[in-house]
């Protein structure tokens, strides 16, 4: 008998396992049996392996409902299973949502749950590997060691063979990455995998039509909740001024929301405004942060997602603590790292992978305590001269980006000496005048946070001039309290630095901030200090500019007279220095102040020899004050129809320059001529549009309007 025949050439006893498992009443092997014969138990084995629900869980139920419609429960027919993958921060919750609609949606689950931490962020262990985890599902399973395959990817079989076809739910917390999960997949549609990271894990979306839900920030109603079942209502109503800013303190992380409530709970008879009042140092924030199990502070859990970085991403996250604002755009963190554009995008792109930045229109973000954390590390991890530099070149990135778009705004302004930006500051220029404006109304809370930043950190030349810079925006788009508050901060700086151009400047735009503001008084008192300087350093351009700030608040106090002085002094001083564009709008003031006194011929003359300069020279905004003054010579003269005509003229350049005051007291004034003309209702129709832009500026001259408006109405 050949080796056909017998069954084959003889092997050793110990080197073969017959195993059967699962139900068998009788078993038939057919020629000679070698090795053991091992069997398994025929009662089915149902893991049940789900830790414990958290006892108080508020909010998420947007989330829930993600999750409901992302693993409904799985079908009978062939394919892959239904997977959701739950990322987030840190801290925010995964594991504890993970939980929640799991033990809620035991019923859907008869054949049992499989639940595993794979250790991808840990304080001491390293990530689980594959083979560990899938080894620890087939011992779910009482798989006997003797009959599980050595090779992993034949283990991986022999778990999808007994997931198959069973209704069961597969629990995969804590993922590092996608190479941790893929071996741990069913193959067919009849189970759900819930996997939390702190990953993003592209290759599920995108390979295994997995749903993700990004999991943010607990609302603060939910958040007020949790601690007002925490702590009992009586506490939490006792002092709300406290809770709240616990609240605000914990920025919706539920990991702290979780230490602060311990850390009260554990001292009842401390006031709640003793921690917030910890809580809210700045410099050493996430102390308060902190319990007396190392790892579960938010230090520890933050350090976790940073170690696993690598060095230059870890960099990157670091110098986002150096930024002025909470929120910035590629070009302002192009400068600040110093990098070139495409290693910045990669890093990008898996800083946002792993949650540790957030991106949003193209804006990126971190969390507040997140960031505090960035703070620590980069005073602690790179040195002074590296953080100086890095500071410098995102000062210079907005004072000379700002600069250029200053220029599309008021292309006929002064210049300042700005000097050059540093290597590496990436300064951008502009299309024109909307893309200028789009770019401030953008980065504003950015530009407005430098100054201070600036000058805080004793870079005072950057702080003056960059508000200088914001005068323009500033002005016109209404934003006068926060022009008063840089110019203080630019008057201070230049004091600073010994530049008295630069500091009467500031007082200047200060004088002019608080005309807009109607402290005429104040306004008065700041362009005398102004003058002040010029007087002494002998400035009669700069003398020049004071005059017609003065000018202005004149005309605004309806001072005909002293108006006709300082404006007259401004046109004498420009043009003993040449200037000629400052001389047209000098004539501009002399031309309403000659209104308003009745010289109605010197009025229009002095207009319209304004108005063709600033025309021939392309200068729009001025071109609308002209024409605005020139309509009241026109108006008060009787002319109606050449004042509406040149009003329409006028609200449609300072529409186009984005003055919003002046194209509203313009409207206001066109409303004047054509009630003068006897068109009510025209005039009416002008006013009330000039009232809904006064109220969105928050302008006191919306009570004059107010006033016509009912005058109109009652009459």
């Amino acid at each position: 008998m050949d080796d056909a025949e017998d069954g084959g050439p003889e092997l050793p006893a110990d080197s073969i396992t017959n195993s059967v498992t699962g139900p068998a009443n009788v078993v038939v092997q057919v020629g000679t049996v070698v090795g053991n014969v091992v069997f398994t138990s025929g009662v089915p084995v149902r893991p049940a392996q789900l830790p414990r629900a958290p006892k108080l869980f508020v909010g998420r139920e947007d989330e829930l409902r993600a999750l409901d419609e992302a693993l409904a429960g799985g079908t009978d027919s062939p394919g892959t299973a239904l997977i959701s993958a739950v990322n987030g921060i840190g801290g925010v919750g995964k594991t504890c949502l993970a939980l929640c609609w799991a033990h809620r949606n035991l019923d859907r689950y008869p054949d049992g749950q499989l639940y595993i931490d794979l250790r991808g962020f840990d304080a001491v262990a390293d990530p689980l590997r594959p083979a560990v985890a899938v080894r620890a599902f087939l011992d779910a399973f009482q798989i006997p060691p003797q009959s599980i395959p050595v090779d992993l990817q034949a283990q991986a079989g022999l778990y999808r063979s007994l997931v198959a076809g069973k209704r069961m739910l597969i629990v995969l917390d804590n993922a590092r990455d996608t190479d941790q999960v893929l071996p741990l997949l069913p193959g067919h549609s009849s189970s759900s995998v819930l996997i939390t990271s702190r990953n993003t894990l592209p290759v599920l979306t995108t390979t295994y039509e997995a749903r993700r839900i990004d999991l943010r920030a607990l609302a603060a109603g939910h958040a007020r909740e949790y601690l007002a079942r925490q702590w009992g209502p009586e506490r939490t109503t006792a002092d709300r001024s406290s809770v709240e800013a616990l609240i605000d303190c914990c920025a919706g992380l539920p990991l702290a929301l979780r230490i602060v409530a311990a850390r009260a709970l554990t001292a009842p008879s401390q006031p709640l405004g003793v921690l917030a009042e910890e809580l809210l140092e700045e410099r050493d924030r996430l102390s308060g942060f902190e319990m007396q199990d190392s790892r579960t502070g938010l230090r520890a859990v933050f350090s976790w997602s940073y170690r696993a970085l690598a060095p230059e991403d870890a960099a990157v996250l670091r110098l986002t603590a150096l930024h002025t604002g909470r929120e910035f755009g590629f070009p302002a963190l192009l400068a600040l790292t110093g990098t070139t554009s495409s290693r910045l995008r990669r890093t990008l792109e898996r800083l946002l992978s792993n949650g540790m930045l957030d991106e949003v229109g193209g804006r990126f973000t971190s969390h507040d305590l997140l960031h505090s954390y960035f703070v620590e590390l980069v005073r602690e991890v790179d040195d002074e001269e590296f953080r100086r530099m890095a500071v410098r070149r995102l000062l210079d990135h907005y004072l000379f980006t700002s600069l250029n778009a200053d220029r599309k705004l008021k292309p006929f302004r002064g210049a300042i000496d700005a000097g050059s930006p540093a290597e590496g500051a990436e300064v951008r220029d502009f299309d024109g005048y909307e893309d200028a404006v789009a770019w401030f109304t953008l980065e504003y809370p950015n530009l407005i946070s430098a100054v201070a930043r600036a000058a805080e950190e004793g870079n005072h030349d950057h702080a003056w001039k960059l508000a200088w810079t914001l005068t323009t925006f500033c002005g016109r788009f209404g934003h006068w309290r926060d022009w008063l508050a840089i110019q203080r901060i630019a008057a201070a700086s230049a004091i600073a630095v010994g530049n008295e151009s630069a500091e009467a400047r500031a007082y200047r735009g200060m004088g002019n901030a608080h005309c807009q503001l109607r402290e005429y008084d104040e306004a008065l008192r700041h362009h005398e200090r102004s003058m002040e300087i010029w007087r002494r350093t002998g400035d009669l351009n700069g003398m020049a500019g004071t005059c017609l700030a003065v000018s202005w608040v004149h005309e605004q106090t309806d001072d005909q007279e002293k108006l006709l002085g300082s404006a007259g002094q401004a046109a004498a001083l420009y043009e003993q220095v040449g200037n000629r564009l400052g001389r047209a709008r000098a004539f501009n003031y002399l031309g309403w102040a000659l209104a308003h006194v009745e010289d109605y011929a010197e009025a229009v003359r002095h207009c319209e020899e304004a108005l063709a300069v600033h025309q021939a020279v392309g200068d729009t905004d001025a071109e609308a004050h002209a024409l605005d003054s020139l309509s009241y010579a026109h108006l008060m003269s009787g002319d109606h129809a050449r004042a509406i005509e040149h009003y329409q003229k006028s609200v449609v350049l300072y529409r186009d320059v984005g003055d919003h005051y002046y194209e509203a007291a313009t409207l206001m004034r066109l409303g004047d001529a054509h009630h003068a003309a006897g068109d009510s209702a025209k005039a009416l129709e002008q006013w009330e549009l000039a009232r809904a832009m006064l109220r969105q500026l928050e302008h006191p001259d919306q009570a004059e309007v107010e006033a016509k408006i009912e005058g109109l109405r009652r009459s």
